[in-house]
């Protein structure tokens, strides 16, 4: 049993200590309010039941005094002593006790010491059964009543107490203790699993409860992020839209209008003198040449083709090598691969998160150098960038708006179940770290958590 199970089993067992006390106390009151109460109705019947008999009724008079004067102190005690509330089981033991006290003194002077008066006494038995005592409790306060009693009925016999019925007697007491002590370790057991099993009842529902509510903020939680994706995916179409609407306009469309100024000034020049034209004509085939560029450029963005005809790894490689161009910071690149197929699909996701890690280190690392290394094994594929810029804290300080993009590489790797981790280098600078696994791994494990980027 594991150490947590083992309090919570003591836990439970002083709960039910506590909750037996009071049990205790509020079956000793109404004990005691139905002894009253029996006192009270049969007094009068005393009168009518004992009149013809040999029955001191004036003795049996003073034991109802008496036993109503002891069940009322008893009562009492037990509502108003707060040192009898806190330890209920001894003080019920030696009320108990003097109360079978006086009903054998007082048996043993009503009858003469007549011991079939005695058999009166198993009521006390019954009364002991209804209180929720363990074994070896129940033995302390039951065991000692029928001797006690017993006692006092000799005693108060004063010498005059016929035992012919004694075997007899005894054995019929005996036997009515044996089965109330049987009957009221059964009813403490029950009421002892009941108290338990409630108990974990509470608790299985307070874990519900909390798992529920666990549910009910993962939900609010999962909503929101969904919303935050849902606007975040839509700035990056929107971006995406600007930077395409952009390129167009200054690139293809400051191309496309030369080209037409130029074709107008040919066919001018072509009225004039045919022969002349020849220098605008290699410009304009260097003009189309561009616009054809810059038209593959966009096309590729668009697309990546260069994974399609050079794979992932030459895809890379051109595209670092253009990177290194265009920015002027200084580019290494690593390639491990173990020219194993890798799905179409993760290839573009690949080289778009790529694309991206680059692109964030260009806008805003401020960087000089850049390290890339890429890892092809088993069809997955793992993508390190590094640079020595400022650092993603000190972007994200600067350009705010610069997670925008992080967060698209995040959503790329996620769709593919994998994981990404965006940090600080200890040198300074940033690390982007992307593993995606192969399409038969994400399918086999489908509650594969991805990595959130720090």
């Amino acid at each position: 049993m594991s150490e947590g199970s083992s309090q919570v089993e003591e836990d439970d067992l002083r709960a039910f200590r506590t909750h037996a006390d009071w049990l205790i106390l509020r079956n000793a009151q109404v004990c005691c309010l139905l002894m009253i109460a029996g006192c009270v109705v049969w007094w009068p019947l005393d009168l009518i039941n004992f009149r013809r008999t040999h029955v001191d009724l004036r003795t049996l008079a003073l034991m109802r005094l008496a036993g109503l004067g002891i069940t009322g102190a008893v009562l009492l005690a037990l509502v108003l002593l707060p040192v009898v509330r806190r330890a209920p089981r001894t003080s019920l033991a030696l009320f108990t006790t003097l109360f079978a006290v006086c009903f054998g003194w007082g048996v043993a002077r009503i009858s003469g010491g007549d011991l079939t008066w005695f058999a009166f006494y198993s009521l006390a038995f019954v009364i002991t059964s209804v209180l929720p005592l363990a074994l070896r409790e129940r033995l302390v306060a039951s065991l000692p009543l029928l001797p006690a009693a017993l006692a006092a009925f000799v005693l108060g016999s004063r010498g005059q107490a016929h035992f012919d019925l004694l075997p007899a007697v005894l054995s019929a007491m005996v036997f009515a203790e044996a089965c109330c002590f049987v009957l009221g370790d059964v009813i403490y057991r029950l009421t002892r699993r009941s108290f338990l099993q409630l108990r974990a009842l509470d608790r299985s529902v307070a874990a519900i409860s909390t798992l529920n509510q666990d549910l009910a903020n993962t939900n609010v939680e999962h909503t929101i992020a969904l919303r935050i994706l849902s606007h975040n995916l839509e700035t990056a179409r929107e971006n995406e839209r600007t930077r395409i609407s952009r390129d167009l306009h200054d690139g293809l469309g400051q191309e496309l209008s030369a080209i037409r100024y130029s074709l107008a000034f040919l066919r001018e020049r072509f009225v004039r003198n045919p022969s002349s034209i020849s220098p605008n004509l290699d410009d304009l085939d260097r003009l189309l040449g561009r616009t054809s560029a810059q038209l593959r450029q966009i096309v590729n963005f668009l697309r990546p083709l260069a994974v399609a005809e050079h794979g992932l790894a030459g895809a890379i490689e051109r595209m670092v090598r253009r990177f290194e161009e265009h920015t002027r910071i200084v580019c290494s690149l690593s390639i491990s691969d173990d020219h194993e197929a890798v799905d179409p699909d993760l290839a573009a996701a690949a080289f778009r998160v790529a694309q991206e890690a680059m692109t964030n280190v260009e806008r805003h690392a401020r960087a000089k150098s850049v390290k890339a290394t890429l890892g092809i094994a088993g069809g997955a594929v793992t993508l390190v960038v590094e640079d020595d810029g400022v650092g993603i804290a000190a972007s994200r300080a600067a350009a705010p708006s610069s997670g925008v993009g992080l967060t698209v590489l995040r959503e790329r790797v996620d769709t593919f179940q994998g994981r990404a981790i965006v940090e600080d280098r200890p040198g300074g600078g940033t690390m982007i770290r992307v593993e995606l696994p192969c399409r038969a791994t994400a399918e086999a494990v489908p509650g594969l958590e991805s990595g959130s980027a720090r």
